[in-house]
């Protein structure tokens, strides 16, 4: 397990979450060395639908290689364009999943603008995935305000990041079985796959590269 996601937990007045998603939803991932496989799929669905509980409105799954899908759960939002999980970048090497809100995405957003990032949206998940990729995960890590969990996966750089918010208010869980590394936000969505269940803990990120969990 790597070290610790230390960015301010502070919750300051107000938010940029109107057209976004509730605060309850669930997300799950797969992940793999090689390409998953019609059962590894079929696993990931059954995690997903173990926590449609957290957002039973919608069941959204996207990929941008075979070897990584994302998922999430959510209720219904009132603009679905802001608020579509998962999100993939422009260039359609990356994707995010996220749970949570950040307080202080208008400051990093214009940061990232400064940096040479171009946003479709105003909306924080993009600005998660827009940090990750001009920023790094350190400055991401950092910088971040608010509470969270959330799943990145990079297929040009072979790299998968779960991070978790300082004060763990969303949750985030993993297993392995099968070559497979599963998350997903309750331990209810990985209990039947017969592997140790871990939780990642308040601060915590999780980098999984080449098949080598950090």
């Amino acid at each position: 397990m790597s070290g610790h996601c230390a960015g301010a937990g502070v919750v300051p007045p107000g938010f940029c979450r109107t057209r976004s998603a509730p605060k309850l939803c669930g997300i799950a991932a797969a992940v793999s060395m090689l390409p998953l496989n019609g059962k590894a799929r079929d696993t990931f669905k059954a995690v997903l639908s173990r926590i449609s509980h957290r957002g039973f409105s919608l069941d959204e799954t996207g990929s941008v290689d075979s070897r990584c899908i994302l998922g999430a759960n959510r209720l219904e939002i009132v603009d679905r364009e802001f608020g579509a999980q998962p999100f993939i970048a422009q260039d359609k090497t990356s994707i995010l999943v996220f749970n949570g809100e950040i307080y202080n995405y208008r400051e990093l957003l214009a940061d990232l603008k400064n940096r040479g990032a171009e946003f479709l949206t105003f909306c924080d998940t993009e600005v998660i995935l827009a940090g990750y990729r001009f920023a790094g995960i350190s400055w991401l890590c950092e910088s971040l305000q608010g509470m969270f969990a959330f799943i990145v996966y990079d297929s040009a750089r072979k790299e998968f990041l779960a991070v978790r918010d300082p004060f763990g208010i969303k949750p985030l869980y993993w297993t392995e079985t099968g070559g497979v590394t599963f998350f997903a936000s309750e331990i209810k969505g990985l209990i039947d796959l017969g592997s140790t269940i871990h939780e990642l803990g308040p601060g915590q990120k999780l980098i999984w590269k080449d098949g080598i969990v950090t």
